[in-house]
């Protein structure tokens, strides 16, 4: 039997006060904009784990595979305050660079 399991959390709220300015941004036509002083920088996060690992969590009730939701949200939690990130792209970064460490538990994350 194949199967690929996929699960994990989503609307994990963070907000992060004086990030490093986004300064120097060349202007386009359409637009005037050419930074911030990103006082105040938010964003919503989800996270989705997957691999064929997790089947027995289904059919035998062994959790021993699963990484809890709220792990999830605390790790994102915990890497967002050593990050100064200017934007989100920056911020993805951070996150996929973390939690690239090799694990047996999922083959892959987004």
């Amino acid at each position: 039997m194949s199967a690929e399991i996929y699960y994990g959390k989503g609307h994990v709220t963070m907000y992060r006060t004086y990030a490093t300015p986004l300064d120097g941004v060349l202007p386009i036509p359409e637009s005037t904009f050419t930074g911030r002083t990103n006082t105040l920088f938010a964003a919503d996060i989800d996270v989705q784990v997957f691999g064929n690992n997790f089947l027995p969590a289904y059919t035998e009730g062994d959790n021993s595979m699963v990484v809890a939701t709220d792990t999830m949200k605390n790790f994102i939690l915990r890497e967002s305050l050593q990050y100064r990130a200017q934007h989100s792209k920056d911020c993805s970064k951070c996150w996929g660079s973390a939690s690239s460490a090799p694990t047996p538990r999922w083959n892959g994350y987004a």
